[in-house]
């Protein structure tokens, strides 16, 4: 077993990832698309005063957030923040209902408070005071899989930042994208497997193309190899284009022989090797110039 497989299987049976990891409720999956649903539902539910209803969506989600296969929208993840701090609020919890703003703020900055909030409640007041909720840092760089990359609430981490005292989720992702595991986590208090001695950032994942953490000074994404000069396919149009032009010089000394045949045979034979040589010498044409538009486009 590799270091990362190690490491995985050591997070999976710790007592915090094994209760967020339950079985019963990974079995049947969790995306993105299922998030978005479950928090419409949640907030349908509060805008027609169902709140127990909406309790009980918020903690099924909470407790299945773990279980994503991709990595979680910022936007649908603020979605469910906005639900659990209303929630809280309702509960006259203060304390938890600032938490969930802070992590609103933070997912999905500039984003603007749910509709079943209405107009004039003093929740608005309330979620006002964390418009732009305080980030921390903590000690070390993140260490990820080999291509892959650490991410907090749907966005990537080129340093461990978080936003203070709120909850967020972290995910770990390959060099192929795919997530290989997801907790939720308090601050900066990061697993101390992903957590490296002090550094410059880390790069983001050449297949990343969303965003990273606000005021980390993250490099963009390395451009793929599609943006540079494409030389091998310059190189391999030019050979396909010579071996057609080979084939078909072949083709025309070839005809020679139908001449010569003394036989009903002899002519099918050749005709066949004319045909055979004529017919790769276009497709080997045809493939160069497929390859050389490519290059074009």
């Amino acid at each position: 077993m590799g270091r990362w497989g190690a490491v995985l299987v050591g997070m999976a049976w710790s007592p915090a990832a094994q209760a967020q990891q339950d079985l019963g409720l990974c079995k049947a999956g969790f995306s993105p698309d299922d998030l978005r649903v479950r928090v419409d539902s949640s907030s349908s539910a509060i805008a027609t005063a169902e709140t127990e209803v909406a309790r009980r969506l918020a903690k099924r989600t909470y407790d299945q957030l773990p279980c994503l296969d991709a990595i979680v929208p910022s936007d649908a993840l603020a979605g469910f923040a906005w639900v659990q701090a209303w929630l809280a609020y309702s509960d006259q919890d203060e304390s938890a209902a600032s938490r969930w703003v802070r992590l609103a703020r933070f997912a999905d900055e500039g984003g603007e408070l749910p509709a079943f909030v209405p107009a004039n409640h003093p929740f608005r007041s309330f979620a006002s005071d964390d418009v732009a909720p305080p980030t921390a840092s903590g000690d070390g760089r993140p260490v990820a899989p080999k291509g892959g990359g650490l991410f907090l609430d749907g966005r990537f981490l080129p340093v461990l930042s978080a936003v203070e005292d709120a909850p967020g989720l972290f995910q770990i992702a390959d060099g192929t994208g795919r997530v290989l595991a997801s907790q939720w986590v308090e601050g900066t208090a990061f697993p101390e497997e992903f957590v490296g001695p002090p550094g410059s950032p880390a790069k983001a994942p050449r297949w990343w193309t969303g965003t990273a953490v606000a005021g980390s000074e993250a490099p963009a994404p390395s451009p793929r190899s599609e943006s540079r000069t494409p030389v091998g396919r310059l190189v391999a149009s030019g050979g396909l284009a010579l071996a057609a032009g080979g084939l078909y010089a072949l083709a025309s000394a070839s005809t020679g022989g139908l001449a010569d045949a003394a036989t009903e045979q002899e002519l099918a034979a050749a005709r066949s090797r004319v045909n055979l040589m004529s017919i790769g010498s276009g497709v080997l044409a045809a493939s160069a110039l497929g390859v050389g538009v490519s290059v074009l486009f």
